[in-house]
């Protein structure tokens, strides 16, 4: 089985809740994927299944198993890495990974122009959504910033994002 394939229905299965099949279907199907790219598309879409159940340090730990063979893979890790470290709290390490992230799209002449659009709103939203939750007093951006996300068609992660919103209250 081709390793994108793999992926595919298993970040879909994820997405859509049905946490369970995923870790069937990555159990089962893992055995067929193509040997160079078992083990990380494995781990990446672990990572991924743990981070949607709250297992935070456990997705980490099947991150740091990912060898990123592309643009597409080490943008993948960079969006769950700046995830996790949004619901973690760890502001050093999310404002180094933001930076670093930003640079990486805009030097990187590989990436696809949808792809940076994408990444780049997800990165433009995942901070504001920090410096929002940081700081009570910009509140009020939160509204605005909501349908901004929900009015954006170029975004990855936009359900957890939108999800990110509503823990506001909003």
């Amino acid at each position: 089985m081709a390793h994108y394939i793999y992926e595919a229905i298993a970040s879909n299965a994820i997405e859509c809740g049905k946490n369970d099949w995923a870790l069937k279907f990555l159990e089962k199907y893992k055995k067929i994927v193509h040997i160079d790219f078992k083990e990380s598309s494995y781990n990446i879409c672990m990572a991924e299944l743990l981070f949607s159940t709250g297992k935070f340090s456990e997705s980490l730990e099947k991150l740091s198993q990912v060898f990123p063979t592309d643009v597409k893979i080490r943008t993948r890790i960079n969006i769950l890495l700046l995830k996790i470290f949004y619901c973690t709290n760890e502001t050093t390490s999310f404002n180094s990974l933001l930076e670093s992230s930003r640079k990486y799209i805009i030097r990187n002449k590989t990436v696809q122009e949808i792809n940076k659009t994408q990444f780049g709103n997800f990165l433009k939203f995942i901070n504001k959504l920090y410096r929002i939750r940081s700081n009570e007093d910009l509140l009020h951006e939160l509204k605005p910033l909501s349908e901004k996300i929900l009015n954006c068609n170029e975004l990855v992660s936009k359900k957890w994002m939108l999800e990110a919103v509503r823990q506001f209250g909003i």
